[in-house]
């Protein structure tokens, strides 16, 4: 599954670097909220904040299109009571298909959606103890943002679409039910 994720990950950035007509690299940070969903024991998890950090890769294709890759460090997770997990996943966002409404002054309006995949490289709190889960999750990007000049502020919401549960997870079904994320970023 992981050379799969890498050759798909590669696949989708030489065809978009092939093709595109200028290219920007910016970094980007913020806030994620996110949410489990479980089948199995009735268990109710509240939402949990991490963190976001990561590179963006701009690929204009005209002027209103453009594809927009993401690597980031996306923190996941839940909350119960006194307990919590956190899920460190490197989230690559290969492709996400970006239209641009420009407005006056260096500035425009976006919205964006396109696939993420994500590989969980660590875990705390209860991850510990808990059940295990696995380590690929993927899912939906959909969201909007506004850029002024080379400065830009979005809003995402992603919804996993993978049975993180392993084998030996007392759920039978988990996952990254929802994730919406807040960050600022800046093209160099």
């Amino acid at each position: 599954m992981k050379k799969i994720m890498v050759f798909m990950a590669v696949a989708v950035l030489a065809t978009v670097s092939a093709s595109a007509k200028g290219r920007s690299f910016g970094v980007t940070a913020g806030l994620n909220i996110s949410r489990i969903s479980i089948e199995g024991p009735s268990i109710e998890f509240d939402s949990k904040m991490g963190i976001l950090v990561g590179g963006v890769i701009d690929h204009d294709l005209s002027n209103s299109f453009s594809i927009i890759s993401e690597l980031a460090f996306s923190q996941k997770g839940w909350k119960q009571g006194d307990h919590a997990a956190t899920f460190n996943y490197l989230q690559l966002s290969p492709a996400n298909v970006t239209y641009k409404i420009p407005l006056p002054a260096d500035s425009k309006m976006f919205v964006f959606l396109g696939p993420y995949f994500s590989y969980l490289i660590s875990g705390s709190g209860d991850y510990e103890e808990s059940n295990s889960v696995l380590p690929v999750d993927c899912g939906i990007n959909l969201g909007a943002g506004y850029q002024f000049g080379k400065i830009y502020g979005k809003f995402q919401y992603s919804m996993g679409m993978v049975n993180i549960a392993s084998q030996e997870n007392k759920f039978n079904k988990l996952e990254n039910s929802s994730n919406v994320g807040i960050s600022v970023g800046y093209f160099f």
